[in-house]
C-alpha cells in the first residue's frame, strides 16, 4: 500500500501549486483524506460519512487484521457493545463499492470471529 503524505507540486500548465494530501491506494482503490473522495479504477465512487470512515481505517492497517472491537471504538468512536450488524452492514455496503465481486471479496476479507483485514496486494517487480 502507498500512502502519499502532503507533498507540494506544481501543475505546469496553469503555474499553480497545489497540495496533495493524505492518499492510501492498493489495489485500484484510491482514498484521499483530505478531498474525502474515493476512486476505485479512476472512478469517482460516493461514500457515506462512515463508510469513508470506515475504509479509511481498514486501508490505514493495510494487511494487518482489524477486530471488531477496534472499528467500534476508533470508527464509531464508543466502545465495544457486543452488536456488530452495525460494522457488518457496514462492510457489505463498502464491499458492493470496491470490490469486482463482493460475493468474493478480495480486498475487504472476513476474519472469521476476529474481525476483518484490507488485503495488500503485490505487485510485479
Amino acid at each position: 500500500m502507498r500512502a502519499v503524505l502532503r507533498r507540494q507540486s506544481t501543475d505546469e500548465d496553469a503555474g499553480e501549486a497545489f497540495e496533495v494530501g493524505v492518499v492510501f491506494a492498493e489495489g485500484g482503490v484510491h482514498l484521499d483524506l483530505d478531498r474525502h473522495e474515493l476512486r476505485v479504477d479512476n472512478k469517482f465512487v460516493p461514500l457515506a460519512l462512515k463508510e469513508f470512515e470506515l475504509l479509511a481505517y481498514l486501508m490505514e492497517n493495510s494487511g494487518r487484521v482489524v477486530t471488531r472491537e477496534s472499528l467500534m471504538q476508533n470508527v464509531w468512536g464508543y466502545d465495544y457493545l457486543g452488536d456488530t450488524k452495525t460494522i457488518d452492514v457496514h462492510i457489505k455496503r463498502l464491499r458492493s463499492k470496491i470490490e469486482v465481486d463482493p460475493s468474493e471479496p478480495s480486498l475487504i476479507t472476513t476474519v472469521r470471529g476476529v474481525g476483518y483485514r484490507f488485503e495488500r496486494k503485490q505487485t510485479a517487480e
